[in-house]
Order: structure tokens, then sequence, then C-alpha cells
């Protein structure tokens, strides 16, 4: 909770700006539904897996500032797409779109003898030896959440755990983004909430983070496990009240955009940048969804909890998914289950993947079991709805890919697993297995 004197500043200019902001966000004749990615990469040094400095990162960076950008972990890349018209390109351009940049990123790392690695967590690093980009403001929130932790366990493991881990864990975990374009401030309230409630589905079709500090953890992703862990500043009271935390998801639905505003607020500011209040709060808002708004005045709703996919073509199906259920929900004012039973779908997505069982509330308020891969099932056909009602017939192939999967009851942590048994079974070691696997994702220029 917000309590120090510059919390209490930011917290009024971060009020008072977003509401501004989101106020001059009238809904639009004229609107464009716009789709644009954000992608994250560990850098490692050509022909290894040996995780580049932070020099050699910064040049990557330096190559293309507006492509490309850095992230928390020194050897971090983060790309950002242009947006795509999907009424006017399609499904076929967002693909193109990705392609391109994800390209132009490969180049610009072999340019410093790098390659980029496509994996929701780098299993390699030791979790107590992560080196952070020396940018003040990771540096700053980083020491924060590390000097305020609540002491809770911050291991992730089913039957060996990962070495204690500090809030820089998130240097090792990559994900991918969408950020969709929304017709007005209403529309983006009701479509968050949908984002919310239907995050288990979509992670229990993702999971691609399983290994991590050089183990296996068995979990089909721990990317925003560690995260929240890592993260967790709350007292002991506040735990027992279950209040929620600045990662993950919130403790209610949005009413309304000041409902929004509220919870946002809320959390400390660490940073103390007057002026940019609502730049800061937006940025430390770390649930799995939240609302952004351009400098020409258009609010995207950002999508945040997945891993980054083995592929291109493995991303957009996500992101065919993703879109294909809120068209499917848009419109329609069935209630969305409670966040309590969210929350605890989420985590078994997060430790089981498509063999998770999730609990549902019947008509007569009784609880009971339902397979993770039956929700999955039914929500690939809602999407595929709500993409053809939508007019973006062109995504319904992507999700081909996710049926595969569901057939398979294989996610792609699940495929990296199976490779590390079939190499450990031909007597490689598993360290040495893991190095071949790691470098079984590495992207290569042309590919």
């Amino acid at each position: 909770m917000a309590t120090s004197a510059l919390d209490l500043t930011m917290s009024r200019e971060y009020e008072e700006k977003a509401l501004e902001a989101f106020a001059n966000t009238l809904p639009r004749h004229d609107f464009v539904p716009t789709v644009g990615f954000e992608m994250e990469y560990s850098v490692v040094n050509a022909g290894s897996t040996s995780l580049v400095d932070e020099e050699i990162r910064d040049k990557i960076v330096a190559e293309s500032p507006d492509l490309l950008g850095q992230e928390l972990g020194a050897w971090q890349l983060e790309v950002k797409s242009k947006p795509v018209n999907l009424a006017d390109g399609g499904f076929p351009e967002l693909s193109g779109q990705q392609y391109e940049s994800e390209t132009s990123a490969v180049d610009a790392a072999v340019k410093h003898q790098a390659e980029l690695v496509r994996l929701g967590s780098f299993p390699l690093q030791r979790a107590d030896e992560i080196r952070k980009s020396r940018s003040p403001r990771y540096q700053s929130v980083v020491n924060w959440h590390d000097s305020h932790h609540s002491g809770i366990p911050t291991s992730i493991g089913a039957s060996h755990a990962t070495r204690p881990a500090s809030a820089a864990i998130v240097a090792l975990m990559n994900s991918v983004q969408f950020n969709v374009a929304m017709q007005s401030v209403d529309d983006a309230i009701n479509l968050l909430n949908v984002s919310l409630a239907i995050v288990p589905q979509i992670i229990a079709l993702s999971g691609n983070s399983r290994y991590l500090d050089r183990l296996d953890t068995r979990y089909a992703d721990t990317r925003m496990l560690m995260w929240e862990r890592t993260h967790d500043t709350r007292t002991t009271i506040e735990r027992l009240a279950d209040e929620p935390l600045r990662v993950g998801l919130p403790d209610r639905y949005f009413q309304d955009i000041r409902d929004y505003v509220k919870y946002v607020k809320h959390f400390p500011f660490l940073l103390n940048k007057p002026g940019a209040a609502f730049a800061v709060g937006t940025g430390l808002n770390w649930s799995d969804a939240r609302l952004k708004v351009t400098d020409n005045g258009v609010i995207l709703l950002e999508f945040r909890p997945i891993s980054i996919q083995p592929s291109v073509e493995d991303d957009i199906a996500i992101c065919a998914l993703y879109l294909g259920l809120l068209e499917f929900h848009r419109k329609r004012s069935a209630s969305l289950p409670s966040l309590f039973l969210i929350k605890a779908n989420r985590f078994f997505a997060m430790r089981d993947g498509l063999n998770a069982k999730f609990i549902e509330i019947d008509g007569n308020g009784a609880k009971r079991y339902m397979s993770a891969s039956r929700v999955v099932a039914e929500s690939i056909e809602k999407a595929k709805v709500g993409l053809i009602t939508a007019g973006f017939e062109s995504g319904v192939k992507s999700l081909e890919i996710l049926q595969r999967r569901l057939d398979a009851m294989r996610v792609p942590s699940d495929e990296f697993a199976s490779g590390m048994q079939q190499l450990q079974g031909s007597g490689v070691s598993f360290e040495d297995a893991l190095k071949q696997m790691v470098r079984g994702c590495v992207l290569r220029s042309g590919q």
C-alpha cells in the first residue's frame, strides 16, 4: 500500500493524469483494431550457451533502438513490433510483422557475435548469480522488493527445489505480450476483466518455462509463480487477508475506470519521477492484464502472463486464442467466475499444464473438478466463433497448432522435457543435455 510521502505525492499525480488520459480516449467511429507484440529473449555468445555481457546487449539495442530495448537481465533483449491492423492484413500480416521484427533482432545480434534464445526461462544460469542491467530503474526496483520481501519461500520445484531467488529472477524469464487496441474505456474495462478470467486455460496450453536454475522443476510454467514469490512484500496480516500483489491477478474485477485507477495507485511507486507518475504507475503494474494509453490516445489492453513460445507461429496461435476469446465474450453478459477460483486454477495450470484439474462451482454452489483439457477444448471452439464473428477468419487456421497440442496433451515444456529424457537416455549428462536443448532454441540468421 502507498504510504510514504513519495508514494502519496506520486499516487495523487497518477490518479489525476490517469483519469485525464482515459477521459481523452473517447469512443472512436474510425476505430482501427490493431495488435502489437512485445517479445523477450535471452542473448548468448555465438555458438555457445554463455550469456552475453551487458555491453554486447546494449550494442545490439543500439543497432535498432526503435525496435529493440533493454530488459532487467544484463543479457536480456526486448523486441517491440509495429502494431498491425487486423481488419486490413489479418493474421498473415501479423505473422509477417513478427517474423520481420524477430529477423531484424537476430541480424542485429549476429553483428556482435551473439544469438537469441527463444525459451520461456533460461535454465543454465544459477538463480543466485544474476547480473542485472545497470539502469537505475532496474536496480532500484529489484533492490526495493528484496529489502521489503515478506520472507515467504522463493524456491520452486516438485521434487527438487531451485535455490532461493531474489526479485532479479525475472531476468531469466522471457515472455510474449499482446497489446490490443480498445474501442472505448468501457470496452477496455470489460475485456480487461475477461482477460483475467481466461488466464488459466491459456496458461495451461502455453507452458514453456519448466527448467530453471539448472534443474527440472516439473512445473509446466514457472515464470509468473517465481515473479510473484520474489515480489511479495505483504505483511503477515496482508497475506492472511489475501491482499493482492502488484504481480499476477488483482483481488477483484473492475467496475469502471476509476476502480481500476484506484487499484493501481494503491501500490508503492518506488521511483521518484514527478511529472511521469502515469507512466511509472502503468509500468509497475505487473498484473496478468493491464491498460495503457498511447501517445495518440489509443487505449491498449496488454495481456502479459504467457512465456514466449517456441516460434513466431506458436506466438501467433496463442494470440489467436486470446483474441478469439475476447471477441467471443465482447457482447456476452454472462457472469465471470470468481477470481478466487481463477487464482486457484491459474496455479494448477502453471504446475500441471494440460494435465491440470480445474475447480468449478455448479449452479447449486457445489464444487466439482473438470479437466483443464476439456476447458481448453471448449475455449478453442469459442475462439473460432469469436474470430469469425469479428471478421478475423484468417486467425482460425492458427488455432490448429493449439489443437495439435491438445490432441497430444503436450505443451512446449513437455516437448523440452522429452528432448532432455531422450538425450539422457542415450548417455548424455543432465548438464550437457540441457545445453544441447538450449542450443536447439537458438534463432539463427535466415532461419
